[in-house]
Formats: C-alpha cells, sequence, structure tokens
C-alpha cells in the first residue's frame, strides 16, 4: 500500500454535501492513490461518488476552480485533475468496424508502418489503403466490414462472409502485400500476446500489447469485433488503452505534461473470476503508479483489501444511511468498532 499523503493540497476535501440520503457529510480523499468507497447497499455509495463528485469535479476542471461549490455540497483541490474518466462494463462499440486495435490507438501506427514498406511506396500506397473503414484498400462488397448483412422479414438480421474477400475485408491488391509472412488480415488475426512478439521493435506498439497481455487478454484479436467483448474485457481494454497514454511521456521527457486524471469505477468485480480480479487490481495499481487517483464503488474484499484508503458509509441503507462510519488508511479500520467491512476484511489482511 502507498504512503498517504500529509500536505493539505495532496488531498480532495469535501465538505457539507447533503444529496439524496447523504447527510452533511465531510471527508477527504487522498490524491494518487486507491480508495474504495463501501457499506451497506443503499449507504450512500453511489450518491456520493457518482452523484455528487464526479459532477463537482467534472465542474471544477472546466471552470478551473480551486474550490467549486454546488447547491449539494463543496469541493476542493479537484481543479489538479485534467479529466474524470468513469469507467464502466458497458460495450466499446456497437458495430463490426470498432474492434480492439481500434479502440487502442494501435491500428493507425500499424497501418502507417505497413504503408513505408519499400513495395507499399512502389505500388503508392498510403496508410488510409490500410483501413478496413474507408475506400482504398477495403474489399468494396462489403465495404471492409468483412460480413454481408442478410435482411430477414421476421427474423433478427443475419450476417454471412463475404464471398469477395473471404471475411479478410481488404481487396486483393492490398493482401498481395506481406511483411514478415504476414498481410494486413493476417495481423488482424493475431492476439495481442502473438502481436507483442511480431511488434517488438515498436516501442509503443510492444508496449501497449504488454499492457493487454498483463491484464489478461493476451488471447483477443487485434480485429475481434467490439461487442463480441464481455462486460469484464470491455473494462480492462478500457484501462489498458488509459495506461497506453502514458508509454510516450515516459519514453519522450520533452512532451507536454498532462494533469493526471481522476478514475471512477463502481462495482468493477461483477462478472469477474477471482484470478480476473487480481489482473484488474492490478491495472488500477498501474494507473495510480502513473500519477492517477482511483476512486472505487466496492463491496469485494479482495479489492478493497488492496486500496490505500477507505470511505465506508452506513450505518444502514436508505433514509438510515448516509453517514460516515469510518475514513481512514485501510490498516486502521480494523480498530473500527463500528465498522461492518472490518470484521470480514480482517480474514483478508490477517492472512
Amino acid at each position: 500500500m502507498e504512503k498517504l499523503p500529509n500536505k493539505k493540497k495532496d488531498w480532495i476535501e469535501i465538505a457539507d454535501v447533503n444529496f439524496r440520503n447523504l447527510k452533511k457529510i465531510n471527508i477527504r480523499i487522498p490524491i494518487e492513490s486507491l480508495s474504495v468507497c463501501c457499506g451497506v447497499s443503499g449507504s450512500g455509495k453511489s450518491s456520493l461518488i457518482r452523484g455528487f463528485l464526479k459532477k463537482a469535479v467534472n465542474q471544477s476542471i472546466t471552470q478551473k476552480s480551486k474550490k467549486t461549490k454546488l447547491g449539494t455540497g463543496t469541493v476542493s483541490n479537484a481543479d489538479c485533475f485534467g479529466k474524470i474518466v468513469e469507467v464502466t462494463q458497458t460495450p466499446i462499440g456497437k458495430t463490426s468496424r470498432s474492434t480492439p486495435a481500434t479502440y487502442l490507438g494501435v491500428w493507425n501506427r500499424i497501418r502507417t508502418l505497413i504503408s513505408s514498406l519499400p513495395e507499399a511506396k512502389a505500388r503508392g500506397f498510403v496508410p488510409s489503403d490500410f483501413s478496413f473503414n474507408v475506400k482504398g484498400g477495403r474489399c468494396e462488397k462489403c465495404k471492409g466490414a468483412g460480413r454481408i448483412k442478410v435482411e430477414m422479414s421476421f427474423l433478427p438480421n443475419s450476417f454471412v462472409e463475404c464471398a469477395d474477400c473471404n471475411g479478410k475485408r481488404y481487396n486483393e491488391e492490398i493482401l498481395k502485400l506481406y511483411w514478415n509472412t504476414k498481410n494486413i488480415a493476417d495481423i488482424l488475426e493475431m492476439n495481442f500476446e502473438e502481436a507483442r512478439e511480431f511488434f517488438k521493435f515498436e516501442h509503443f506498439l510492444y508496449s501497449t500489447f504488454c499492457i493487454m497481455v498483463e491484464a489478461g487478454l493476451g488471447y483477443i484479436k487485434l480485429g475481434q469485433t467490439s461487442p463480441t467483448l464481455s462486460g469484464g474485457e470491455a473494462q480492462r481494454l478500457k484501462l489498458a488503452s488509459e495506461l497506453s497514454k502514458s508509454i510516450d511521456k515516459s519514453k519522450y521527457k520533452n512532451l507536454k505534461k498532462v494533469k493526471p486524471s481522476l478514475f471512477i469505477l463502481e462495482e468493477p468485480t461483477i462478472g469477474l473470476h477471482t484470478s480476473d480480479c487480481r489482473k484488474l487490481i492490478l491495472l488500477l495499481q498501474k494507473l495510480v503508479d502513473n500519477s492517477n487517483t482511483v476512486i472505487v464503488i466496492e463491496h469485494d474484499m479482495d479489492l478493497v483489501a488492496e486500496a490505500d484508503y477507505i470511505i465506508e458509509l452506513g450505518p444502514e441503507g436508505g433514509e438510515n444511511g448516509g453517514q460516515v462510519i469510518f475514513s481512514g488508511a485501510t490498516k486502521d479500520i480494523l480498530r473500527s468498532k463500528s465498522s461492518q467491512t472490518a470484521p470480514f476484511l480482517n480474514k483478508i489482511l490477517s492472512n
């Protein structure tokens, strides 16, 4: 666990929050740390973090204000963030044109690399010719989708593989161009573990693919359609994407300094296997290592145990909730007699 800050400016200060069932809440949350907001159902966790704090921080960022007062409460020091990112398990795309490679921003780099090959230059190819979303090198029969939609009168629409490109998305001229025995369609068929080795020579691509493998997503293909990803996979992909944005920043020190971000997640462990939860926690810790601040609304004790700081609301749900039962370092909650989380957390931390 990270050492908590001891300077006032290193904390988000929340004061006099009266919102829904929250009753004049006054707390502080450490910056550049992993904090967890826990408590019984209906105790006011989402109201505090998503209902009040998210809105207040957004306003602070927009107005560049050190102290922001809303009708429901006040927040201070939130202007230290460049943006606020709420990471959910919602899909990252709804069409076959959305893929993990395009979402991560690696596809543009790959297309630029391939278009720089001598053979590609000799044929007059440019990066856009290797895009399956615009005219040029894509298959015009399926418009680069690799599939043809078959409309059914009384049934949901169906899709069949494009007969012209055999599902490869590109025209024959583009597919004849090979790079280390792989054409553009072969690269889309690679999973991230394979791509990591294939692009080992390129710093950003290699580092991004390493993040994906560490996130437990090495089996996913670069060109896999986004709607086929599960909620947990989409969530970890979003976190990996945010982590990849700091890759060039660490290599090129003269890049413009960007303010860190505030990340908010609600119940991110829902539907995840224990091993996937561990990988999620590692991603959250990496975000903190990159100077970001992470706040998680969570019941899962394994994740709560990994927090630097805990805020527990209660004592019950609804009108009998909305009070701060505990706020402080994770190790200190075990001494709290009013905490309902402490007995469960003690079983994990004492092992």
